[in-house]
């Protein structure tokens, strides 16, 4: 969000006075002098020759006037008071920055949350930028503050941090499977396991042949390849894909002869993909009432790659007690020797419990085969 601040400014004007001077007066005009006398009348003469007569008396001048007292000039005006300037308007209070926009929310699974806008900065004062976004996939960091005038916007903040999730390379386990474990007891990865006994060779299964062709590495003690971590899926299972294994195109074989698969070796069948399996300590599968879950290592799990099938209709899976990928127990899955006794305390001795209850799912290959951590 973004807030803006704007300034008040308050100027208080201040007003002089002033008094008009006084007007001066003029003077009185001066008296004007007196009016010339006349000269006398002329005597007439008199007869024989009387004497001449005497010029009249000469009119004094009149008396000047005197001039008009001055007047003196009114009283000089004194100035008026001289206003006091309008007191100071004081700066308007500086801006507070925008509120600081609120992170974007943690993204599930890794949207990606965008940082918030800085707001727009007060006069003087700086925008500041954004919170970080939490969580999730990274945050876009939020955009700077409108630079206020004589300060400037801080930088957007840093995007969210990424957010962890689970084991990495795993995702949700299906459980409700059974495991046992299947290879030649004289040889490669089954050799030395007591209370076991097969003969079956892993060189030659449903996936040695036909479209989704797997090659089975040579063994090697402690090297984790196909050769000691191999695995084969019931028909019957939730993980399997394509049609289920028949005999001449029957569901029933004949006791003197195992099954066909094509659907696993052609191509999108499950010949070559990778499961991961661990031992589930509630697992709810019994046999004479015995689970063997106190078995369970709850470190370790194995990833297996798939090399063969284990088929409902196969005559010793129909016949056996245990029901093995028939529809009495279709979720299952056979294990090479190290797998199963790697997920289990009882390591090489796990021929003594021969089974177990495990959780599942497929894994891409590169997670690589062998026993993780949990």
């Amino acid at each position: 969000m973004k807030l803006s601040l704007g300034l008040g400014l308050v100027a208080l004007l201040g007003v002089a006075s002033c008094a008009e001077p006084a007007t001066t007066s003029e003077g009185i005009d001066a008296g004007s002098g007196g009016s010339p006398g006349t000269g006398g009348a002329e005597a007439e003469g008199g007869t024989g020759g009387s004497g001449a007569g005497t010029g009249g008396v000469t009119g004094s001048g009149g008396v000047t006037g005197s001039g008009g007292v001055t007047s003196s000039g009114g009283a000089t005006g004194t100035g008026g008071t001289t206003g006091s300037g309008g007191a100071t308007g004081t700066g308007g209070t500086a801006g507070h920055g925008g509120a600081t926009g609120s992170g974007g929310l943690t993204g599930t699974g890794g949207a990606t949350a965008t940082g918030g806008h800085a707001g727009t900065t007060g006069t003087g004062g700086a925008g500041t930028g954004g919170a970080s976004a939490a969580g999730g996939t990274i945050g876009t960091g939020g955009h700077g503050g409108t630079p206020g005038t004589g300060g400037s916007g801080t930088g957007g903040a840093t995007g969210g941090t990424i957010g962890t999730g689970g084991t990495p390379g795993l995702g949700t386990w299906t459980t409700g499977y059974a495991a046992t474990m299947y290879g030649n007891d004289s040889s490669g990865d089954c050799a030395g396991y007591p209370d076991f006994g097969d003969t079956t060779s892993i060189d030659s299964q449903t996936c040695t042949t036909g479209q989704n062709k797997v090659t089975i590495a040579s063994y090697s003690a402690g090297v984790n390849n196909n050769a000691s971590y191999y695995g084969a899926l019931g028909d019957l299972s939730t993980l399997w894909v394509g049609a289920e294994c028949n005999c001449n195109g029957n569901d029933t074989c004949p006791s003197n002869q195992a099954p066909s698969c094509p659907a696993e070796s052609q191509a999108g069948g499950d010949c070559g993909t990778c499961v991961a399996v661990k031992c589930d300590p509630n697992g709810t599968f019994s046999l004479s009432g015995t689970t063997h879950d106190s078995d369970c290592s709850k470190t370790e799990y194995a990833v297996v790659q798939i090399i063969d099938a284990c088929p409902h209709n196969h005559p010793t899976n129909v016949a056996s007690s245990e029901g093995w990928c028939t529809s009495r127990q279709p979720n299952h899955i056979d294990l090479s020797c190290g797998a199963l006794g790697g997920i289990s305390t009882k390591g090489m001795n796990i021929g003594q419990d021969g089974w177990l209850n495990v959780d599942v799912q497929k894994v891409d290959c590169s997670l690589g085969l062998g026993l993780h951590a949990l």
